[in-house]
């Protein structure tokens, strides 16, 4: 069994294939948020803590976006497999519309009310200041990034992963180009500061999102949709995505407010504090990417086959999942680990600012076997099966009656070291492993969305 788990070449290419244009895009989204913490980081601590906040609006609004757009890719993954292509194109109609809707409400809430936005996370003066000016530039990527969040999700889930990298790598150049132009003042610009950062994001998502949807009509793939039958959704489409999505969407909004209530947190514990974690955050993704190709790969792999009724294949890869991404977790934390020192050097920090972000650094690395196990079968394994349920159980039960209550207790009313307060941030992978390993090997996350091969509707 061992070796039927760990040993299948088709599993390992099928990755390949799929998660590594996926990890790499992901490898440049992220890129793109250090290229921006690095400039910003130029311009003093200030700054860095203000935009750091503000990004916490947006990373708010995109796990909504993650949500309906990981709630679709259940639908796509099997629907692929069974060859229902109406059914994509509806439920991508359906989608879009869900993402549109939040995006305009986060557009105008950070445009009309960036105070009330910044006095969420800090009431330091400056900070709320710098984070205004900024907010109410980059509200203008919103929209964008909607539309080219779901049009990637369709691709990669259909497995067309390339445009989707290639529009990437363009909105990185263009967004890097364009924040040393703007923030520091060349080519006879004035130099903006963070206002310069926040107007060449704006730009280079709607690059982005550009690219994504002129080359999908020229090419005619997937989501090179007509108008008509985009929007050409019934009820029975309604009633089939709202029990599937909704869950996904309320995992991910509600762990985002935990997320933020953590963040209320450590923004009270001080200004230098939350720049360390603002620069761990940005190291990390750099190696959290892959995860995020994996599992984007677990998706289509186990998802097509469930859709295409091949059950017992979709479990065993299911498992190799779960077996294969603790383990790599384990390498690439230590390589989180030793590499600490030269990625935080890349920013400007006071030394004790600096010590603080490698020791977090070192914390998360330490932690990642547990994280990844959860993450994959949560994000991974459980949706691409069809239920979203359970993951979320087990993501918002964990970080509000773990996590949140004990980072609140220890930062605000004990006032332990910062560091420990981190560290018991993680307490609740303990348990979600737990609970994760034993739904997996149940086989209970087996729920297909499709009636079978070829399915149509309407």
């Amino acid at each position: 069994m061992k070796r039927t788990l760990l040993g299948n070449r088709v599993f390992y290419r099928d990755i390949l294939r799929l998660g590594v244009p996926i990890a790499v895009q992901n490898l440049l989204q992220s890129s793109l948020t250090m290229i921006d913490t690095i400039m910003i980081g130029q311009l003093g601590e200030v700054p860095l803590a203000a935009v750091g906040m503000a990004g916490q609006w947006s990373f708010l609004m995109f796990l909504f976006y993650f949500g309906f757009s990981s709630g679709g890719s259940v639908f796509f993954s099997q629907y692929w497999g069974s060859g229902n292509i109406q059914g994509i194109r509806r439920i991508y109609g359906l989608a879009l519309v869900n993402m549109l809707l939040v995006g305009v409400v986060f557009t105008l809430t950070g445009y009309f009310a960036p105070r009330w936005v910044m006095a969420l996370f800090t009431g330091e003066t400056p900070v709320q200041e710098a984070g205004m000016a900024y907010l109410k530039i980059a509200v203008f990527a919103y929209i964008a990034q909607a539309i080219g969040t779901i049009a990637s999700t369709l691709l990669r889930s259909t497995e067309e992963v390339r445009l989707p990298l290639l529009a990437s790598l363009a909105s990185v150049v263009s967004n890097t180009f364009l924040n040393w132009v703007m923030i520091f003042g060349k080519f006879g610009f004035p130099a903006m500061g963070v206002e310069g950062a926040a107007l060449a994001t704006a730009i280079s998502a709607w690059i982005n999102t550009g690219i994504l949807l002129i080359v999908s009509w020229v090419r005619r793939n997937m989501a090179s949709i007509p108008l008509r039958e985009l929007f050409s959704f019934h009820w029975r489409t309604v009633r089939k995505f709202y029990p599937i999505a909704i869950p996904v969407v309320l995992n991910e909004s509600l762990w985002a407010m935990g997320t933020m209530v953590l963040n209320m947190v450590y923004g009270r514990m001080g200004t230098g504090n939350y720049s360390a974690l603002t620069i761990e955050r940005t190291v990390e993704n750099l190696i959290f990417v892959f995860f995020v190709g994996i599992s984007s790969a677990c998706t289509v792999m186990v998802g097509k086959k469930i859709g295409a009724g091949d059950i017992e294949e979709g479990k065993l890869d299911a498992r190799r999942f779960g077996a294969v991404v603790p383990c790599l977790a384990v390498l690439l934390g230590l390589v989180l680990i030793l590499v600490r020192g030269p990625l935080v050097n890349l920013f400007s920090l006071t030394p004790e600012v600096r010590g603080t972000a490698q020791t977090l650094l070192v914390i998360a690395g330490c932690i990642y076997p547990l994280r990844m196990f959860n993450y994959i079968t949560v994000v991974g394994i459980f949706r691409a099966g069809g239920d979203t349920r359970t993951g979320m159980f087990y993501d918002l039960g964990c970080i509000w009656l773990i996590s949140v209550p004990l980072v609140a207790l220890t930062g605000l009313v004990l006032h332990w070291n910062f560091i420990v307060v981190f560290g018991l941030m993680y307490a609740e992978d303990l348990v979600k492993c737990v609970l994760g390993q034993r739904h997996l090997y149940s086989g209970r996350w087996i729920r297909p969305v499709t009636e079978g091969p070829a399915v149509k509707e309407g």
